[in-house]
Order: C-alpha cells, then structure tokens, then sequence
C-alpha cells in the first residue's frame, strides 16, 4: 500500500525451512523501517540470520552499524535485541577477478556484512522478529530512532518526537484492536494494509481486507501520546555465549605467514606430514612438520586453492595451486615449477582457480587434476599439465570433488557451481548428472553411504539443503543445515557405510548415517566456517574464535581459542601414528593442534 506520505509493502515465503516467513517494509521519502517475522509451523528450536550487505567504512556501535562512503553517512539500527557481528567480504559476481563492485565509486570494493542471530524454542505459531531502522543522512548520528512499544510494534522518533508507530497485525492493546497485515498511526493520519476490522478510541472500521487511509480523531491522537510514552529503547545486542571447553589442545607450533591464510592441506601418508598454504598476498607456502616454511613460491594473485596430489604415481606427491592470477601451478617438493597453465577469461570471467581436486581419469599411474574456475568451467589435466577435458558448467565454480561413484575403475567429478545446479561429470568430462537447488553450492563430497564400496554424491547449496543422490542420478535423501553447508565429510565407514556429517553457517554440525537419518546435531555459537575429519572425530572452524573437537556423538571434547576467526582447517599425523593434528589458520598465523 502506498498512501502518499509514505506506505508498506508485505511478502511472504511459506513453508520454508520449518517456518513462514514474512518481511514487511514501512517507508517515507528519508527512511526505512523493516520487520522480518519468521512462524513456526511446528514446535522446535530455531536459529535466525538476518543478514544486511553494505559498502563503505564500518563501526558496530551499540546496537547500530554506522556506514561512511566519502563523508556521506547510512546507519541501519537494530531494535530487537539480536546478536550483531559484522564480517567481510569480496564479491566477485560479473566483475570476475576485479569484483562485483569495480565501477563502483565511493567505496572500497570489499563487501561488510552485517549478521544478526536469534534463537528460541518455539511452539507451533508463535514468532521470531527483526526490526531494522535504514536511514541515510549527511551527519554521523541518525536523526531517527525507534522505542518498543509491543512484540511487533515500534515507535519511530524523530530528533526526539514522537512521529508513527509502526506495527503488524493482528494486535491488541487492552479494548484496542487492530486485525490487519501491518498498519501506522501519526497523529492526524493513520492507515491499514488489508484491514478487516479496527477498533481504536474513536474509530470503528471493518472492511473486507481493503487497504484504509483514515484521519484519526483527538481521541485516538491521545491514545496514540499515551502508548507511546510508555514505549522502551530497544535492548543491548544479545552476548556470544560460548561453551566451556573441556580441555584446551595444545599448540604444537604457529607459524607466521605475513599475509591471511586463504587455504591449506596436508600430506600425511608419508612421515613426516608436510603442510601447504595459500595466502592473500599471492603466495604457495610448503611447511614441514614442525611448522618451518621450506620454500614459498609467488603468484600474481591470491592463491585460493592447494592440494597435494601423486601426479605421476611414484609415491610423492606434487603440490598443485590455483590462483586469481588464472593459474595452474604444478611443484615438486624442491619448489621447482613442473608446469604452468593459463585458464583462460570466458563469458566476461577471469580464470581464477577456485578449487582443486586429484581425480583418477584414465589407466595412467598417477593422478590427474581436476580445477574448477571462475570462468564457468571444470578442467581435466594429466600428469604433465596437457588439458583432457574442460567442461561449461554454467557460472562461476565453486568445489570440485571425486569418486569412482558407477565401479567403472574411473573416477567420476562432482562439480559445484554458483548457479541454480551442479553436475556429475564422467572422466572424460561429459555431464552424466545433476542436482537441482541452490543458487550456489559451496560443499560436495563423495562418500559411500551403503557400504558396498563405491560412493554417492552429496551437494550442499545456498538454500540450507544437503541432497544425497546415487550413480543412476536419483534422489536417495535431503537434509536442511538451516543455512548455507560450508563443508560435507565422512567419518569412518564401516559396514552399512560411512556416517556423513556437515558444517552450516547456522552455526550446527550435523551428522546422518547412510540412510539419512539425523544421528545428532551440535549447535556451536557462531557459523562454522570449515569441517574435518580425524577418524570418528571432527574439528570444526567456528566463527567465535575456536576450532572444537566433536566426538563421534557431537560432543565437544576440546578445543583451542583465538582472536579472530579460524579458517581453512587440514589434519592428518604430523609423525606417523599417535602425532594427529589440526593445522588451523587465524588470519596470517598457522597453527598445529594436538589431538593426540
């Protein structure tokens, strides 16, 4: 409804995830007032993120986040008590390897993102609310402000006086009644989105879901004075609230990288491990087991993705690394390049390598390379750096992962995409499935979920849904992680299959045995950001500081804390048997954690 002065807009996406969900949108020519309501459709736990994407420069104050671009100020104002945290990040949409941002030219091209958490037990119909205040202005304090005056309802101030309450229906206040979708009253002027019946001091209405633009009268003025003399501030932004650890792990050793740490793996089948990193400054970094840097090699951009792979089946591995240079870099232990591929620009998209995967594509000893890019497409390599295959798998690539899922002997490719499905390539590159969802799938694995010996496909997509499907293409189970999958792994198998388990930017780990029954689910207090496994054990990458250690049930065993947020999770044994360990970025440093 729009009434002139100002109006409200209501959409509504139902049966998602266990609830309704509902925005409602109040606005007048300087500001924005958005109420964001999910319902329970069942009695549950549930956890929400609401989540606010803005350029600038940023400061968390209070409950508000202010924004600066060139002396120009916006402020988005929480008014719901939720838990603020902000985070950063690039995106690279259409501008490919210069951001999604380029042209744009009043701010940094880093994307800030504001994140606001609630949690509640709910019974079937009752609510979780947002309330966010927008407002630009030329000063860095806002003139706008709202108090509280009901769950639902908000008085909104400006430079101190009272100016509309705000508010979704249905709602009672004493012998006050408003059954409508959403509705505010100003003194002189109220008005009400799909109203069918009103009874407020000196009004009496009742329509057929008609939108109503009413004068108010004195009296309902009055009321209005009253009710909103009573209204609260909003309260403090809710506390992290971060569980005991039962034992702290022990730090092996931290190296120090001089530049965030963007991806790492580690080669543990021979011993000593090795441990290899990407940082953000464009370099490859191979460490030995006790965390000393034997060489570093440098790029012409962010290095986005390592892994070691046995390319040429002598038992030693080479380290492949991707770059946002649109490079493919194959070393030897030594540090000595092997080879170099360009990935070339498709479709306005830079090469950049995502990801990186070792896949067995024909009858040679060695592994072959399997990268993902930017640039819409999957590739296939041989040992010796010749292209086998490269395949459109429409928009940027995400993940990459392989197994022999039809027992032909080859491997077969899992191929994530940020688009609306991801496919199932053969080895000679050729699309033999997909599964439908998303957009954006940032998690896949190959695991057996039956124990016959060969593996499913599991996807994880933006929309919170792990699929699991089988070498004929069909649907075996879904599973929602209540927010975008950051990593799907297998614990060990034993006769009725591998148990899978998965991070979430929820903040859960979940686990489901083959069938696709929930074993468990462990709520950690901010998004897990990477997942890995140890055996039956699992270490999580949370966003509050800590990289736990899950048991086999989701119990938290320990775990080791930091500031900032730890990323890019590798384990393996560091010296043989009884030497497992976590290696664990917090921004530029790598560390390696005891387990054992």
């Amino acid at each position: 409804a729009d009434f002139g002065v100002g109006g409200m807009v209501q959409a509504k996406a139902p049966q998602y995830a266990g609830a309704d969900w509902t925005r409602t949108i109040f606005w007048d020519p300087d500001l924005f007032v958005v109420f964001d309501e999910l319902t329970a459709l069942d009695p549950g736990d549930f956890r929400a993120t609401c989540v606010w994407r803005t350029l600038g420069d940023v400061t968390l104050n209070g409950n508000r986040l202010d924004v600066e671009q060139q002396g120009e100020f916006f402020h988005i104002t929480n008014a719901d008590g939720a838990r603020l945290s902000l985070r950063e990040t690039w995106d690279r949409g259409h501008g490919g390897d210069r951001g999604y941002y380029a042209n744009y030219p009043y701010a940094g091209k880093m994307t800030q993102v504001l994140h606001q958490d609630r949690q509640a037990t709910l019974a079937a119909g009752e609510s979780i609310r947002f309330v966010n205040l927008f407002q630009a202005d030329q000063d860095a304090e806002p003139r706008g402000s709202l108090r509280t005056v009901a769950p639902g309802v908000v008085a909104l101030f400006r430079d101190g006086e009272f100016e509309v309450l705000l508010g979704l229906g249905p709602w009672q206040h004493g012998e006050a009644r408003i059954d409508a979708a959403a509705f505010f009253m100003a003194p002189g002027l109220a008005a009400f989105a799909d109203l069918r019946e009103l009874s407020l001091p000196g009004l009496q209405e009742s329509r057929d879901g008609a939108d109503v633009e009413l004068d108010t009268p004195p009296e309902l003025d009055a009321w209005l004075q009253e009710l909103v003399a009573e209204a609260t501030a909003p309260p403090a932004p809710a506390a992290l609230d971060r569980p005991e650890l039962p034992r702290e792990l022990e730090v092996a050793w931290r190296a120090e990288l001089g530049s965030p740490v963007i991806c790492t793996d580690l080669w543990g089948i021979s011993s000593p491990a090795l441990i290899a990193a990407g940082t953000e400054d464009g370099r490859t970094v191979l460490l030995d087991a006790d965390g000393r840097t034997v060489w570093e090699r440098p790029a012409e951009g962010m290095v986005r993705a390592v892994r070691f792979i046995d390319i040429h089946g002598d038992g030693t591995p080479e380290l492949l690394s991707g770059a946002d240079d649109a490079r493919l870099r194959a070393f030897d232990l030594a540090g000595d390049l092997l080879w170099e591929v360009e990935i070339q620009r498709y479709h306005g998209r830079s090469g950049s390598v995502a990801s990186i995967c070792g896949a067995r594509l024909d009858d040679d000893p060695g592994m072959e390379v399997v990268i993902g890019s930017d640039n819409w497409h999957h590739y296939g390599f041989d040992g010796d750096g010749a292209e086998l295959w490269r395949t459109d798998t429409t928009h940027a690539c995400t993940v990459c992962a392989a197994g022999d899922i039809d027992g032909d002997g080859y491997d077969e490719v899992l191929a994530g995409s940020e688009y609306y499905g991801s496919k199932v390539l053969d080895q000679d590159g050729r699309a033999i499935g997909s599964v439908g969802g998303g957009p954006n799938w940032p998690a896949c694995a190959a695991i057996d979920l039956d124990g016959d010996g060969l593996p499913e496909v599991l996807f994880g997509a933006d929309d919170a849904i792990i699929r699991a499907q089988d070498a004929g293409n069909e649907s075996l189970w879904q599973a929602n992680v209540g927010g975008a999958p950051t990593a799907i792994v297998g614990l060990s198998p034993n006769e009725a299959g591998a148990v899978v388990a998965a991070s979430s930017e929820s903040g859960s780990v979940y686990a489901w045995d083959g069938a696709g029954e929930l074993r468990w689910r462990t709520e950690l207090p901010e998004q897990v950001s990477d997942l890995a496994t140890l055996n039956i054990e699992l270490a999580a990458a949370c966003d509050d500081g800590t990289v736990y250690l899950l048991g086999a049930d989701g119990s938290i065993l320990g775990g080791y804390r930091a500031d900032g947020r730890p990323r890019a999770l590798s384990v393996g044994d560091l010296r043989g048997a009884g030497s497992a360990a976590i290696i664990a970025a917090w921004g530029a440093e790598l560390l390696a954690l005891k387990v054992d």
